[in-house]
């Protein structure tokens, strides 16, 4: 409906989140990943809490590391294919340095540019293949069950989902048995039932 005033906030939200990436990364999100950039802001917004982290660089973790604080939502947005290596190893690096700060039941999520396993449009392959040949992309072999590997390894659920290049993921509940193995990745909030 129209007139109603619980759609129209978010709706709004959406559009100023879209005008503030700029021209150019929504004509890129368009028209070369097929992903337009409404998709990819929704799907934040869904997952999204008061108790947020934004990471928008990797150096951001380190200062991070120390931090007693420990958030439900941590959002990842155009990282991955950023950092060097292979999409399980790096998505599993990066879950793993951000798994201490997240509280049991909170969700990790974001978005990727996936370099192998869907069929690319000629200029998403060009510029993909330029961006990685100068060192600005690291994605010539990220996948798609290279990322579900990492997810699932660690969290109790998990989603992706592929608009165009682009992957759009989130992973839920900490693995009892992924953090027995691995008990210095505990989260801060150690009072909380994990199965």
């Amino acid at each position: 409906m129209k007139g109603d005033s619980t759609i129209a906030p978010v709706d709004d939200q959406i559009r100023k989140l879209v005008r503030a990436e700029g021209w150019w990364a929504a004509m890129l999100n368009r028209r070369v990943w097929h992903c337009p950039p409404e998709i990819r802001v929704k799907f934040a917004l869904e997952r999204v809490s008061d108790n947020h982290l934004e990471v928008q660089q990797i150096a951001t973790l380190q200062s991070l590391s120390a931090s007693q604080q420990s958030f439900d939502s941590i959002h990842l947005d155009r990282i991955l294919y950023r950092v060097p290596g292979r999409m399980e190893a790096k998505a599993g690096q990066l879950f793993d340095e951000l798994i201490p700060l997240l509280n049991p039941e909170g969700v990790i999520f974001g978005s990727s540019i996936l370099g192998m396993e869907l069929q690319r449009p000629l200029l998403a392959h060009i510029i993909m293949a330029i961006c990685n040949r100068r060192s600005r992309f690291f994605n010539a072999e990220d996948s798609l069950g290279g990322l579900m590997e990492a997810l699932s390894h660690r969290f109790r659920v998990f989603e992706v989902e592929v608009h165009g290049c682009i992957v759009l993921f989130w992973g839920k509940g900490i693995r009892t048995s992924y953090l027995e193995s691995h008990p210095d990745l505990r989260p801060k909030d150690e009072d909380s039932d994990r199965s």
